[in-house]
């Protein structure tokens, strides 16, 4: 039997991963709202990351 519940590190993987999509986004995008709501989010992520600590 195995445990589903997410562990605090899948958590902070998957936050870790949206951060990466995020940022990516912001790069490959043309767009500057969509590159500045995409780093918007990006920090959003890491500062919650660091609250988690």
């Amino acid at each position: 039997m195995t445990n589903t519940e997410p562990t605090m590190e899948n958590d902070e993987s998957r936050t870790t991963e949206s951060i990466t999509e995020h940022l990516y986004e912001a790069l490959r995008t043309q767009d500057e709202a969509e590159k500045h709501r995409h780093i918007r989010e990006s920090l959003q992520l890491v500062e919650s990351l660091e609250e988690r600590k």
